[in-house]
């Protein structure tokens, strides 16, 4: 790895160079083992995706060293993204950080360890946003790896009804216009949040080809469109 880039900010920008090799994190599934007694084994327990950790050794160079240290943890306290030049572009969500103290300072240099902590997930950079038939069928392509939480905002007044890969959503509308989050896990209209808007399971799109359908009576929708940043683990 040779930078990172912090929110929109490069790494150079600060002066740091990188000390050491950073591996490139990939999440993996937390579990749970149970012992029962009189069984052969263990219960295991499935549960989601960890977080991921990343390391980064680093070098404050010149003569402004200290003072770039110093604008570099300001701007970690409001960072909300990674990208590391050696991750193909995708994007990490920090959660939290950990800077340690600068060491081993010299007339030229000084050193400190960078800790992220981030969401499971590496996203792509930007997202996909595509108007859908309000007859018919669309079929969206998800390019990432893993499922993807789509964001649909549907225009209709009352019941709502669409299709996603054959299962299908009943939505409440009470105004003109619906957004369904699933990343958020909520239905809003403008501010106001629509508690009751769906009974169901949030919508995910798995990887590869999806199938959004509008039902050829009584859909309430007059248009909808879809906003979603694919991922992957």
């Amino acid at each position: 790895m040779h930078s990172f880039t912090l929110g929109t900010t490069k790494s150079s920008t600060f002066g740091i160079r990188i000390a050491g090799p950073v591996p490139r994190p990939v999440a993996t599934q937390r579990v749970e083992d149970i012992e029962v007694a009189g069984r052969a084994g263990t219960l295991t327990r499935l549960k989601g995706l960890g977080d991921v950790t990343i390391t980064i050794p680093m070098l404050f160079m010149g003569k402004d060293r200290l003072t770039n240290y110093r604008k570099f943890a300001a701007a970690l306290a409001t960072a909300k993204t990674i990208t590391l030049s050696h991750d193909g572009g995708r994007v990490r969500r920090i959660k939290h950080t950990a800077l340690s103290p600068l060491t081993g300072e010299t007339s030229g240099w000084a050193a400190a360890e960078l800790t992220v902590t981030c969401q499971p997930y590496a996203y792509y950079a930007s997202p996909h946003r595509q108007t859908l038939n309000p007859t018919g069928s669309t079929t969206v392509n998800n390019l990432g790896l893993a499922e993807a939480a789509p964001k649909l905002t549907l225009n209709g007044t009352g019941t709502l009804r669409f299709g996603l890969n054959g299962t299908y959503y009943v939505i409440t509308s009470p105004a003109s216009s619906t957004t369904v989050d699933s990343e958020l896990m909520t239905a809003y209209t403008g501010p106001t949040a629509q508690l009751n808007a769906i009974s169901s399971d949030y919508p995910m799109m798995r990887p590869g080809s999806n199938t959004f359908t509008v039902p050829a009576t009584n859909s309430g929708i007059t248009s909808w469109s879809l906003e979603v940043t694919w991922r992957d683990p």
